[in-house]
């Protein structure tokens, strides 16, 4: 389950955000631009972990945005990498012509459909995925195949 969503600039301005709970995220998140997007970290693990929450971000470097989920670390959400793509495709589809002019920040963001829609199709492929049969290898895949015999003739 996703605590808290947000789309910012590298500069911290958030142009829109989701959250789940009551807590507010904004000390986090600003751990997050301190410790990667401003000290320009280019890893190939866009995640951060700290005290019990966990963020997974996705960085645009053509619009200088950053698409961040924020999570219990405890919990393991394989799709968050597909998530994350979807979203920026979405929010690049629908706000192109604002985003690309000169005055992108005072504008309202209104994406909670666009959202939910997104949120509900990745979680809904993803639970395809794990919820399909695992295909048996053959004999000749399996590491079985390939032990020498032990008995010599």
């Amino acid at each position: 389950m996703l605590d808290y969503v947000v789309v910012f600039t590298k500069g911290g301005i958030i142009l829109w955000d989701y959250n789940s709970s009551e807590i507010t995220y904004s000390a986090f998140i600003n751990n997050l631009i301190r410790s990667f997007i401003l000290e320009d970290r280019n890893t190939e693990c866009k995640y951060f972990e700290e005290d019990n929450l966990a963020v997974q971000y996705k960085l645009d470097n053509e619009l200088e945005l950053v698409y961040a989920a924020v999570f219990q670390k405890v919990i393991k959400l394989n799709y968050l990498d597909a998530f994350l793509g979807e979203l920026q495709q979405e929010f690049k589809r629908k706000f192109s012509d604002v985003l690309s002019s000169e005055q992108r920040l005072p504008s309202p963001y209104d994406f909670n459909a666009e959202f939910r829609n997104t949120l509900t199709a990745v979680e809904k492929s993803a639970s395809k995925v794990s919820n399909a049969p695992k295909q048996m290898r053959s004999y000749n895949e399996s590491t079985k195949s390939k032990k020498k015999c032990c008995v010599d003739v």
